[in-house]
């Protein structure tokens, strides 16, 4: 992780704790590993830019399987732990994961002590499903971070706070860039690299 540091320039930066991305590729996360990332991090920079660090969540099941209700039940524990003991070793703001579709009472449990919480919501569900729960778990005064939550009509519909995706990476790679026009958020081609440019 990179944080462009010229003399006298604030930023607000926000650190995710890769626990989807290493879940996806068949690995996890270690908390003790994840806490000792951020301490650098925290340390290196804290005093200079205004850190928000992710908390790390426990994904239930392996890619490609439900989970069964034990699993889920289990990795909503873990992820309530992992909240609890790096709110010991934090100062800067930290945002618990709330699944979307988990019992309303960790969403509770979370928000007697911040009211600044990420919501993962499963990409296994349809647009429509992930727009209505996503606006089901809005709460009055209670600031919202969407993880992997950037398409056009959950932008529209849905109060976020903040917002995150890997959406403009990948156009990048493929040589376009995200252009927001009357009709949504569109893909133009910059490069003439791009496959967008071609057609068979």
């Amino acid at each position: 992780m990179a944080i462009a540091d010229e003399e006298g320039v604030r930023l607000r930066v926000m650190l995710d704790s890769g626990a989807f991305t290493v879940w996806n590729s068949g690995g996890e996360v270690e908390l003790d590993d994840l806490i000792r990332h951020y301490e650098d991090v925290v340390e290196r920079f804290g005093a200079r830019h205004d850190l928000v660090l992710i908390a790390l969540d426990k994904i239930p099941g392996e890619k490609g399987r439900v989970p069964g209700k034990d699993e889920v039940a289990r990795a909503v524990e873990v992820s309530v732990q992992n909240y609890h003991e790096m709110r010991k070793h934090f100062d800067c703001p930290l945002l618990p994961v709330y699944h979307v579709g988990e019992d309303a009472w960790v969403l509770d449990e979370y928000l007697k002590h911040t009211d600044y919480v990420a919501f993962g919501i499963s990409m296994a569900l349809t647009p429509e499903a992930r727009l209505e729960a996503a606006m089901a778990m809005q709460r009055p005064g209670v600031r919202v971070h969407g993880l992997a939550t950037t398409s056009t009509r959950m932008m529209r519909h849905v109060d976020w706070f903040s917002v995150d995706s890997s959406t403009w990476a990948m156009a990048a790679a493929m040589g376009n860039i995200l252009w927001h026009t009357p009709w949504g958020v569109r893909q133009v081609s910059v490069s003439k690299e791009s496959p967008r440019r071609y057609t068979r």
